[in-house]
């Protein structure tokens, strides 16, 4: 549900799909989007959306990470969409192991100085390589995610980190680029090992499962009730 607005000093920003840059230690420049809510003031903690792209949109214009996926749903719901979302760009991919993902966690500790924004409900999701991007940011951050919402997604790492953080998981059955069974067999790992997750696969569905998943309004109504060691 949308925030309720608190009394206190209020700093009115300007809203809609922002954007910035970030220099890395190289001293080399990197772009970054951030998408404010129009009933935004700092004197509400906000939740936020860390959002993770896939292997289409990789590159350096900052902007193709905003035409597919969630920025989309967004825009659509401009007006009243109730959380800050975060859409960094990688170069090459969102493993742990490259510079990409470690990139955009110090890009959205720069978002968390900007903006007002609630600890205890930052949620996570990806597609395609950003659904496997979700799993590596798990990993790399452990317990700072309220949820996780990893779409058509591939995953090849220790579960443990993910056993007691709530997830759920969306893959198309007829997936011709990243085959369910990545979906099904994390899911099924899970699940024997006691966690609570939730899937849901959509049949005759190909890869873009993310269109439909994200469509679903009691995906958001789930995620925003999430929060953090709760």
């Amino acid at each position: 549900s949308q925030p309720k607005p608190k009394l206190g000093k209020v700093h009115l920003v300007p809203t809609g799909f922002q954007h910035r840059s970030y220099h890395d230690d190289d001293g080399v420049e990197h772009g970054y989007s951030v998408f404010i809510p129009e009933a935004y003031n700092s004197a509400t903690r906000w939740p936020a959306i860390f959002f993770m792209h896939g292997a289409g949109e990789r590159g350096t214009n900052n902007r193709s990470q905003l035409e597919v996926g969630l920025a989309p749903v967004v825009r659509r719901q401009a007006e009243s969409f109730p959380a800050i979302v975060f859409f960094p760009q990688a170069r090459l991919d969102w493993s742990k192991d490259r510079a990409d993902l470690n990139r955009a966690v110090a890009e959205f500790a720069r978002v968390e100085q900007e903006f007002s924004i609630d600890p205890d409900r930052v949620y996570v999701t990806g597609i395609s390589m950003g659904g496997h991007g979700t799993w590596d940011a798990v990993h790399l951050c452990p317990g700072r995610f309220a949820a996780a919402v990893p779409i058509c997604g591939f995953f090849d790492r220790d579960i443990e980190p993910m056993l007691k953080l709530p997830m759920w998981f969306f893959h198309g059955a007829d997936d011709s680029v990243v085959p369910v069974h990545h979906s099904r067999d994390a899911v099924a790992a899970l699940r024997s090992a006691g966690a609570v997750v939730r899937y849901t696969e959509y049949h005759e569905v190909d890869h873009d499962s993310w269109v439909r998943a994200y469509d679903a309004p009691e995906l958001f109504e789930w995620m925003f009730k999430q929060r953090r060691g709760g």
